[in-house]
């Protein structure tokens, strides 16, 4: 819903403006042709209100995922041509009815002369394409909302830290893990056992970490460690550190997280 009002809001946004360009354009014409713009951009905007409602149903029956590509496509291109010729249809259908009230006059559109379908199609095409771009990744956002709730209710819940890696879920106690690397936009995550390349960030782990308790601690800003796996605290100079924790890693204190394992 909140990805059709900000589409709603584009629409409107759309016809306005290209209503009054239209008009700025004639600057010498009469008030009728004035009013003929508006009338025309808003009828066709008004469709397009309703018609995009084709697009995410067509986005739940064929959902933009790998290894589909060429069912996808086929999909969209056939909903394209139906948003397209509903667009084009009701619209012609709501300037016939409207025109001889509001300009006296009968309107012609042409529908056996391929010009007229061809032009609208390709404004339809980019419409279609644009507004798919908005509902999916409005769908990606609502997902990443929903797995970012689910995470968190799963540290608070079960203790337990909840990441992506390599296609597969992974669930860990927080005390499995012993350190962690930020590794660009994922997280080198260090078990006992195994080394995991977790898809999301330090300071996310860092957050839920930090709702499970206080066993662990940011000594660099690419490093997290487990406070009860710290043997040794050794300076390196210039105010840093280094940590060599039990398993015989050897992990980096920068003098601004120097104040976390109260290091004077």
């Amino acid at each position: 819903m909140r990805t059709y009002i900000v589409v709603i809001l584009f629409v409107i946004a759309s016809w306005l403006v290209l209503s009054s360009s239209a008009v700025t354009e004639l600057a010498i014409g009469d008030a009728k042709s004035k009013i003929r713009v508006w009338a025309d951009q808003g009828t066709s905007h008004i469709v397009i209100a309703f018609c995009i409602l084709i697009i995410p149903f067509a986005l739940s029956i064929f959902p933009i995922a790998r290894g589909k590509i060429g069912t996808v496509l086929i999909g969209h291109i056939t909903a394209l041509f139906v948003f397209s010729a509903v667009h084009i249809l009701s619209t012609v259908g709501l300037r016939t009815a409207l025109y001889p009230s509001l300009f006296g006059e009968t309107y012609h559109f042409g529908l056996l002369d391929p010009q007229p379908w061809i032009y609208e199609f390709r404004k339809d095409a980019y419409t279609y394409v644009l507004v798919l771009f908005v509902f999916q990744t409005g769908r990606q956002l609502n997902q990443l909302r929903l797995e970012l709730a689910a995470t968190h209710e799963e540290a608070k819940t079960h203790q337990r830290i909840v990441f992506k890696s390599g296609g597969r879920t992974v669930f860990l106690g927080a005390g499995e893990v012993i350190w962690a690397k930020a590794a660009s936009n994922y997280v080198e995550v260090c078990t006992e056992h195994k080394t995991h390349l977790a898809r999301m960030t330090l300071k996310r782990l860092g957050e839920l970490l930090a709702e499970v308790g206080n066993a662990h601690v940011q000594t660099h800003r690419s490093y997290i460690v487990r406070r009860d796996a710290i043997r040794e605290i050794l300076p390196t100079g210039e105010g840093d550190a280094k940590l060599v924790l039990t398993y015989g890693e050897n992990i980096p204190v920068s003098r601004k997280y120097r104040h976390m394992l109260d290091i004077q």
